[in-house]
């Protein structure tokens, strides 16, 4: 932890709960590309791009032809990891008969936040309207992230896919782990330093702020319901802990299914490790939102 932290950068950065019984941040890290190397060992995947620039890319483990699917959007405050280290939780899903799918994307400072959430809503598309190829069915993706990846997966969740001539369902069920929402109390912090966010981008890009508005000046039909698993672990930040706590309401009030739980002894880190494992509680939860999506096809 640096000693230079204001308060509000101890609440927003989430190494400050780590003790030594984690090995620190660069162990947890190190652990998902070891363990992610070991998965692309283990299992074939297949990479393609949903774009023309290098970081457009997505790695597919298959399931087999007509499998639902499951697309992970990967952390790191929009500036760090990769998809290749988000391999791990490809054999858990693959022996359970999902399709997993890695997401890359650009990171900051190279790529702007609205070029990276452009970037994501683009593999999504991407990923449903080439169903066939992947041999997914492309009713109602489960979409999942992690930290910054939950904060994209969940503006993602919040995207009119009418505008881009796709179903309003294309995403059937989402998973946020340990997620930021409002991004507004990171603007001045080091985090942004990389991130270069104004007020103006905070606002456009908060889902927080956004779902709240829909449900408030909805009219007409809703939006189709999206259940969601809103988790954090118990050796969280208390702002991380907040925040997931206000977005499951909001997502709530609006119309949509949550299921939401502390997972007991994770970390902010950690608890992505629990994604695909049905004998842990975060596990189940995502394995019961899979067969809720699916009785819904």
């Amino acid at each position: 932890m640096d000693d230079n932290w204001t308060p509000l950068e101890r609440d927003y950065s989430p190494s400050s709960c780590l003790d030594d019984t984690t090995g620190g941040v660069d162990a947890l890290l190190a652990a998902y590309r070891t363990e992610s190397e070991r998965a692309r060992a283990a299992l074939p995947a297949q990479t393609h791009a949903y774009g023309s620039l290098p970081s457009e890319r997505l790695d597919v483990f298959a399931a087999g032809p007509g499998s639902p699917a499951h697309v992970f959007v990967h952390g790191g405050y929009w500036q760090e990891l990769s998809k290749d280290d988000s391999s791990f939780p490809a054999p858990a899903f693959v022996d359970r008969g999902i399709t997993y799918i890695a997401v890359d994307y650009g990171l900051a400072p190279e790529f702007t936040l609205d070029q990276i959430v452009a970037q994501v809503r683009a593999a999504l598309a991407w990923v449903h309207t080439h169903a066939d190829e992947l041999g997914i069915d492309p009713r109602g993706l489960v979409v999942s992230g992690s930290s910054a990846g939950a904060h994209l997966a969940a503006t993602a969740a919040l995207t009119d896919w009418s505008k881009h001539g796709l179903p309003a369902d294309l995403i059937g069920g989402l998973v946020l782990l340990s997620g930021i929402y409002d991004l507004d109390p990171l603007v001045d912090t080091y985090i942004n330093d990389a991130v270069g966010m104004d007020r103006g981008v905070a606002e456009r890009n908060s889902p927080l702020l956004h779902v709240t508005r829909r449900s408030a000046e909805a009219s007409g039909p809703s939006d189709p319901a999206m259940p969601a698993v809103i988790a954090w672990g118990e050796h969280e930040t208390g702002a991380f802990k907040r925040q997931s706590a206000r977005f499951a309401d909001a997502w709530q009030q609006a119309g949509h299914p949550v299921s939401r739980l502390e997972a007991a002894g994770r970390n902010h880190f950690d608890i992505v490790h629990d994604l695909g494992d049905p004998a842990t509680p975060l596990g189940a939860e995502v394995a019961r939102l899979h067969e809720t999506v699916g009785s819904s096809r």
